[in-house]
């Protein structure tokens, strides 16, 4: 009997959990709902980045998609230039938006090129996030013996400069 107790009270919590999931579709519905015209939807693994304009206004949440909770919001003026044509575009991506401690809240800014120790090298760039050091050590000290110095060295892959006479002593 207490088993079975124990096992409605956890489905029960988990129907309750599950209940709260929120998807893209119903953002923006809740958003058009609210007179946004223009919503930009990226959706990550866990994580839902949206931005949306209504007016002169303009907004940007991260939400938790099995929660609902908003781990951050800004809102601001648009920008001069910035699009605001009416529209719906819905995103995907491999990762999310913000880190979040056990509790729930933001620790970090976002992945935007912030430039914080925590976030160096999780950046929103085009280019790929891993450094040119092959064996994931520091970065600054490159041991993947490229040819990519500052010397001119057309004739071989070790670097220096563009001096293709040889060392044997003679100095014609």
């Amino acid at each position: 009997m207490m088993k079975r107790v124990l096992a409605l009270t956890l489905g029960a919590v988990l129907a309750g959990q599950m209940a709260y999931a929120i998807t893209a579709d119903e953002i923006v519905t809740d958003l058009q709902a609210e007179g946004y015209t223009r919503v930009e939807v990226r959706v990550g693994p866990t994580q839902i980045k949206v931005e949306a304009i209504r007016g002169t206004n303009k907004i940007e949440r991260i939400v938790d998609s099995a929660t609902g909770n908003v781990l951050k919001s800004e809102s601001y003026m648009v920008d001069s230039g910035e699009n605001t044509r009416p529209g719906v575009s819905i995103r995907t991506r491999d990762r999310d938006f913000v880190r979040v401690a056990d509790g729930g809240r933001d620790i970090s800014s976002s992945d935007d090129d912030d430039n914080s120790t925590a976030d160096r090298n999780d950046d929103d760039d085009k280019d790929s996030d891993r450094s040119d050091d092959r064996d994931g050590g520091d970065a600054s000290d490159s041991d993947d013996d490229s040819d990519h110095d500052a010397g001119d060295d057309h004739d071989d892959d070790h670097g220096g400069s563009d001096d293709h006479d040889s060392d044997d002593g003679d100095d014609d």
